[in-house]
């Protein structure tokens, strides 16, 4: 490289005074240097380049992996810019630092099983473990995994980590499950709204939902304005369904959830005292949830578009917005990955609307039920090589996983133009969890998801009901983050 920034030094000079000879006859003092220092300095060093090569002396990196979706590359590149850079980052690596990384993957019990009996064995079986953080959590009763503040060589701080959901998932100082771009299951996962651009455009309204987000207005109101009275019963029969007609908006189950979060709510929320409280109603929280009600209790306005058909057979994919038959969708991205590709119309991805204008930023809650997160079993015999190595992961992710993953939804039509992959910065960037989300403690989402689609006349009741029952759960839970 130093020789080939000096080559390119030589030939801009040379070029420069051939330039100054050829107007004037004679050879001129250039305005300006270039040097090979100029070069060096505009060529920066990326953070992953920063790191040292290390010899681990052929040492065996065993990442296990719950399999929901593919978080590994095959044994050589096939073509899927996803694949080959995940397969260019083992290599790159394993190179770097003279390891192999032995990879395995099993259903998401089978990895929870593995996990408990071998570090309760105190076996060093595994480095790294993807799952999904309602597993995750199941397993801090065990105490198997190690708390991730306390690992060397791991910046939680860098743009490589996802800032939001990281701190949502730590408590009392301690962390146990991380994500961000060391995997291609994270780009997936977030909670989103997506939008038919030319069936909008046939209702003139002022602005668009990507206008709206940009400067900020993007709210509740602002969507229900978008959806209220546009549904086309296009069968003629008198009612709306997903099936048959033109629908405002559908979504899926954990999108429900994902509207809710959306607007800086909780199911639970962080407590100095207690860790975690389920007290999370307040006027505010009140305030939204009408707001949200008015949206999800209108069956002319808005349908669950959940199917029974473990989710690739979903009529929000199959029927409704594939076929263009609806304004707006709100499903996690995979579901869009699906739904979009061969549509005729364009559409935009865009996040989740806020409560109202005042809300700082907007809140892109993640499906807890995908292996997007990442942990480490509490018997690891080397915490330095092991920081060192999922560092370097999550590094290499940010610079080429990242981008790779762009790629493959422009050319896959899962965002068709760059202003969804602006859209879809925003919604990396604010990506949250909630533990009240989790079906251990989903007492909370439970009363007010029925309230929200008309099921019962009252959420208050049923959230008291079961609070004591939650709080013992949750005080259970708490045990792994005491000092």
């Amino acid at each position: 490289m130093k020789n080939y920034q000096k080559i390119l030094c030589l030939l801009l000079t040379i070029c420069m005074l051939t330039a100054l000879y050829s107007c004037s006859g004679e050879v001129q003092e250039p305005v300006s240097e270039v040097t090979e220092t100029t070069v060096e300095t505009a060529a920066e060093t990326s953070y992953f380049e920063s790191f040292e090569k290390k010899d681990y002396e052929g040492y065996k990196f065993r990442i296990l992996s719950y399999d929901i979706f593919e978080n590994f590359a095959e044994d050589s590149e096939n073509g899927d810019i996803v694949n080959d850079t995940l397969y260019r980052r083992d290599n790159t690596i394993a190179e770097l630092l003279n390891i192999e990384f032995v990879k395995q993957e099993e259903s998401n019990g089978n990895v929870n099983d593995i996990i408990k009996k071998c570090v309760t064995a105190g076996e060093d079986a595994y480095d790294l473990v993807y799952t999904s953080f309602d597993s995750g959590v199941s397993l801090l009763a065990s105490s198997v995994l190690a708390d991730l503040n306390a690992m060397p060589n791991l910046n939680f701080d860098g743009e490589h980590w996802s800032a939001l959901l990281n701190e949502s998932l730590s408590f009392n100082g301690k962390q146990y499950f991380a994500s961000g771009d060391i995997l291609p299951t994270f780009f997936y996962v977030p909670n989103s709204v997506v939008y038919n651009m030319d069936k909008l455009a046939e209702y003139g309204f002022d602005s668009t939902p990507y206008e709206d987000v940009k400067n900020g207005s993007w709210t509740y109101d602002a969507f229900y304005n978008y959806i209220i009275n546009t549904e086309r019963d296009l069968d003629g029969d008198g009612k709306i369904t997903i099936e048959n007609d033109f629908v405002p908006f559908a979504y899926t189950n954990i999108a429900l959830e994902g509207f809710y979060v959306s607007g800086g709510n909780y199911f639970t929320k962080k407590d100095p005292d207690k860790g975690i409280s389920v007290d999370v109603i307040d006027d505010r929280t009140t305030s939204a949830i009408e707001k949200l009600k008015n949206i999800f209790s209108d069956s002319n306005i808005c349908l669950p578009g959940q199917g029974n058909d473990q989710g690739t057979n979903m009529i929000i994919q199959r029927q409704f917005f594939g076929e263009c038959r609806g304004l707006f969708a709100a499903c996690s991205l995979d579901t869009i990955c699906l739904s979009g590709r061969g549509m005729e119309d364009d559409y935009m991805i865009i996040p989740c609307p806020k409560y109202d204008e005042s809300q700082p930023t907007y809140y892109s809650m993640i499906n807890p039920y995908v292996n997007y997160a990442v942990m480490i079993p509490r018997t690891i015999s080397d915490p330095d090589r092991t920081g060192i190595v999922v560092e370097m992961l999550a590094a290499y992710g940010h610079e080429y996983l990242r981008p790779a993953v762009y790629d493959n939804m422009m050319k896959n039509k899962i965002a068709r133009n760059e202003e969804s992959i602006e859209m879809l910065e925003i919604i990396y960037s604010t990506a949250i969890s909630d533990l009240g989300v989790l079906n251990r403690f989903k007492s909370n989402s439970n009363a007010i998801q029925n309230y929200l689609t008309g099921n019962v006349n009252s959420y208050i009741s049923q959230i008291e009901a079961s609070k004591n029952a939650t709080e013992a759960d949750i005080e259970e839970f708490m045990e792994a983050f005491a000092d």
